[in-house]
């Protein structure tokens, strides 16, 4: 009987899975009663793995863990089923082993692991309070773990998710101040400045992506940034240097969603200047600018429709402003005449022209 199990374990180790797997099933088959057959069924599942036959060796492994849980490597086995379920991105089956190996082997190897791919799981299929609570787990459980980093990460996407904003604040800056990974840190200091943009602290805001811009200046994000930026100095009434971010996105981001709204902010910020301007002459010279940038929209962007609306939209309101208003009808006419939007922009431009008559 020994000698049968060590020819299968040869045949294994020198890849020949075909030859291990009918040794060691022969073995089983003529001692039924060894204490060598968990072993042996480990081996017939690794070796079904090595000629991808990925059902059987599920089998094999789900064959282990309900006849002999006490076995060492059960918990290994139990794991196997799990990363077959995270293979074929099975997010809600990958939730139920991990449980499953959870429960079942409390002082398992394999629990960080299994911490992990419980709280991604449950992400994936948008099971956030359960992935934040995983990851909570994770980090109480295995404090010292090279993984912590990417869970307190992970764990402030999850409390985002949540809308938990300044939780997930927390997260992120322990990912911080202890991971050495650039996409985690990256990713980290963006999404600090995502949570202070939702709760609508806007210093906390400009000082996110402006340390981002700073630090990152080569990042697929940097464009986002910019505008992120420009949209808080804009909420904080900075015009000028939200303007100054305005543009840097519209020379960056050419052709754009993103240069497309970046150019009419840039509009939008010397509207805003106007109404507020108590110098009648200095108001319309920025209401002229302001048309100048919506009408850039317009002609540069056309592909956009919805944009070019709101552009035409904005520049009737600077010539009502300015007291022109021919020009401001005839902007909003050309809005009654485009047959591409929707009802809603027809009713805007509908409802300004009846109040200027």
């Amino acid at each position: 009987m020994e000698s049968s199990y060590l020819i299968g374990n040869c045949w294994y180790n020198q890849k020949n899975y075909p030859k291990a797997i009918n040794s060691l099933q022969g073995m089983i088959k003529k001692y039924p009663e060894s204490k060598k057959i968990p072993a042996a069924l480990f081996i017939i599942g690794e070796a079904y793995q090595g000629i991808n036959q990925e059902e059987k060796s599920l089998e094999v492994f789900r064959k282990i863990v309900k006849e002999y849980p006490n076995f060492p490597d059960a918990d290994r086995a139990q794991f196997k089923i799990a990363d077959y379920y995270i293979k074929r991105r099975n997010w809600s089956q990958t939730a139920v082993e991990l449980r499953k190996l959870i429960n079942d082997f409390p002082t398992s190897s394999y629990l960080p692991q299994a911490y992990y791919w419980t709280g991604y799981s449950h992400f994936q299929i948008k099971h956030y309070s359960d992935a934040a609570n995983a990851y909570s787990q994770f980090i109480r459980l295995f404090p010292f773990s090279p993984l912590k980093s990417e869970v307190y990460y992970r764990l402030g996407e999850a409390l985002f998710k949540q809308k938990k904003y300044r939780e997930a604040v927390d997260s992120y800056e322990e990912a911080l101040q202890i991971s050495k990974e650039k996409d985690i840190l990256l990713n980290s200091l963006y999404s600090i400045g995502l949570c202070w943009e939702n709760l609508g602290e806007w210093e906390n805001t400009s000082k996110s992506f402006k340390k981002f811009i700073d630090k990152y200046p080569q990042s697929e994000l940097i464009s986002q940034a910019h505008l992120r930026l420009a949209n808080s100095f804009f909420q904080q009434e900075n015009y000028s240097k939200a303007r100054e971010n305005y543009i840097w996105v519209t020379k960056s981001s050419e052709e754009s969603e993103l240069s497309v709204e970046a150019q009419y902010r840039i509009g939008d910020c010397w509207f805003n200047e106007a109404a507020s301007e108590k110098d009648y002459k200095k108001a319309v010279e920025k209401y002229k600018k302001a048309v100048v940038e919506y009408l850039r929209v317009v002609h540069l962007y056309p592909q956009f429709e919805e944009w070019k609306v709101k552009a035409q939209l904005q520049t009737g309101r600077c010539y009502e402003a300015m007291g022109n208003t021919e020009e401001a009808k005839k902007t909003y006419q050309k809005i009654l005449k485009n047959k591409l939007i929707g009802e809603e922009w027809i009713k805007k431009a509908e409802k300004r022209i009846k109040e200027l008559k």
